[in-house]
């Protein structure tokens, strides 16, 4: 409801209490499922650790606002927190920062100060962006306890180029299967890179450093096989959507790169499950039947393409596959006996990542 300045150039979007309800809701269930899935990923003592999901609302809700601004917010100096770089570079942009999103540190300081003295939480983990507000919580705590207080930052994910990968680079990996499905999530992760796959299997996975040591060189021997980021894919689609998310993930990709025959057997039901994220542009028989005595007269109706000049240069240069069946000349007829699987769907793949559905009516 305030909103963290960190990496941002203006404030953030005001959202009404029921859409925060809504993502409450969401991300507690998404936590709640990952928990579930490492404890079968990881060894565990006898004595099951718990998951406890907090919202802070429920202790703002009864704080005085004078009380706490009297009180709590004194232990801050005005210009320690000018001083940190996400103010620094928000006082300097054209849009400047609000009071609110100034005070957020005093609110996250509070919430560790909060869950210190009613849960004994002495250690607070964030993203490398949260440092300033970790180490102000953790200072105040110190100072108001006198007891050894920790935070933890870790490195925050980039792309292989080095951007920021989140929503707001709009180059976001969701962990809801509703936004990035099983299959998803396990191709973005089969294409990590070979200079990055090694830190990704320390970063993201459960695997020991000596079992991770001999995949690499496993992998290095058979670079083509792509041993490492297999292995990636695989355990980061368990963490975040189970025995059953990786299952689907297998089978989707199985369908799409390896077995043609595979993707012929799935029901109409399969596809909506198995692709449900995959983008997809909704066709009738009618609207193309005209035109479409070329595949490039259908091809360019595809999300990204939008022109025949594009889809003729897609063509030309081999990199598109109808049904996992790869289209070898710019002058091949489109048939829907050919092209459509089941009277319904086609399965178009661009390059080695990219895969875009044809749903006809």
């Amino acid at each position: 409801m305030i909103g963290d300045p960190s990496g941002r150039t203006k404030d953030r979007e005001s959202l009404s209490t029921d859409f925060v309800q809504e993502n409450i809701i969401k991300m507690s269930s998404i936590l709640s499922t990952i928990f579930s899935n490492s404890l079968s990923l990881v060894s565990v003592t006898p004595a099951q650790p718990v998951l406890k999901i907090l919202n802070n609302a429920d202790w703002y809700r009864d704080i005085n606002v004078i009380e706490f601004l009297s009180g709590f917010a004194r232990s801050f100096r005005v210009g320690a927190m000018l001083h940190k770089e996400s103010v620094q570079l928000r006082l300097q942009s054209e849009h400047g920062i609000s009071f609110a999103e100034f005070s957020y540190p005093i609110f996250q300081a509070y919430d560790f100060f909060h869950l210190h003295q009613n849960y004994k939480t002495w250690l607070q983990i964030g993203g490398g962006d949260q440092w300033g507000n970790i180490s102000s919580g953790c200072e105040l705590l110190n100072k108001c306890t006198q007891e050894d207080i920790e935070g933890l930052t870790v490195p925050l994910l980039l792309s292989s180029s080095g951007e920021k990968i989140s929503k707001t680079a709009n180059n976001a990996i969701w962990l809801s299967p509703n936004k990035t499905s099983p299959f998803q999530l396990y191709q973005f992760f089969l294409q990590t890179p070979d200079d990055t796959v090694h830190q990704y299997l320390l970063n993201f996975t459960f695997t020991s450093f000596e079992e991770i040591e001999r995949i690499i060189l496993d992998h290095l021997s058979n670079p083509e096989k792509r041993i490492a980021q297999v292995h990636l894919a695989k355990q980061v689609t368990q963490l975040v959507h189970g025995e059953r998310g990786l299952e689907e993930a297998l089978i989707s990709t199985k369908a799409l790169f390896e077995d043609q025959q595979l993707l012929y057997s799935l029901s109409r039901d399969s596809f909506e499950k198995l692709f449900k994220s995959v983008p997809s542009v909704s066709l009738s028989k009618e609207e193309v039947k005209s035109s479409a005595d070329k595949l490039v007269n259908v091809v360019y109706h595809l999300p990204g393409i939008n022109s025949r000049k594009k889809a003729r240069k897609l063509i030309e240069s081999g990199a598109l596959h109808i049904n996992s069946k790869k289209v070898e000349s710019i002058d091949e007829k489109w048939s829907h006996d050919t092209h459509v699987i089941r009277d319904y769907i086609s399965v178009i793949k661009i390059g080695k990542k990219t895969v875009q559905l044809i749903k006809w009516t």
